[in-house]
């Protein structure tokens, strides 16, 4: 009887240190959380991260920085809200995507850039008409984190498409 009580004693702490080892093999093996925040026409003394107001505090945000990365350079060759969100998420510029208007949630949609027929006659150059809509099929930062086994969230305007194709499937894990 001491016997098997002693096997069952070897077998529970090989147990533990098993699961113990397993565990704390997969603490090293855990990814940073990323939190990505855009924020429309912010700026640079917007905040109190950089010194330049007195008028407000912003201590959280400047949490947030001190615990993670603060990018304090940066260069948007397309300076308006959706061609710098869909240049974000896909990694490719205005001229790549053809979003390079300003609002692209139109009821017409178009999925690439078009050159409009004639100018019209106080200019001299014939526009472009913004693509309306990001493609469906476009490989963005959020499948690439989910790829990469991440689970993502968006908040705030989108205005890179509308219907079906474009809403959030929302899943809890």
């Amino acid at each position: 009887m001491l016997k098997l009580g002693i096997q069952v004693c070897l077998r529970v702490m090989a147990w533990v240190f098993f699961v113990t080892f397993h565990f704390s093999a997969k603490a090293d093996e855990t990814r940073p959380n990323v939190i990505f925040i855009l924020i429309d026409s912010l700026g640079w003394s917007d905040t109190t991260l950089y010194g330049m107001t007195q008028f407000y505090q912003t201590p959280n945000i400047e949490r947030i920085a001190r615990r993670g990365m603060l990018f304090s350079k940066a260069y948007s060759d397309g300076p308006l809200d959706c061609p710098t969100r869909a240049s974000i998420l896909t990694g490719q510029s205005p001229a790549r995507t053809g979003i390079t208007g300003v609002r692209s949630t139109g009821s017409d949609p178009f999925l690439k850039a078009e050159l409009l027929d004639q100018a019209p006659p106080e200019q001299k150059v014939r526009e472009v008409r913004s693509a309306t809509r990001l493609r469906a099929d476009s490989y963005t930062l959020g499948k690439a984190m989910k790829a990469a086994g991440y689970a993502t969230g968006h908040f705030g305007k989108w205005e890179l498409g509308a219907g079906k194709k474009f809403r959030a499937r929302i899943r809890v894990r």
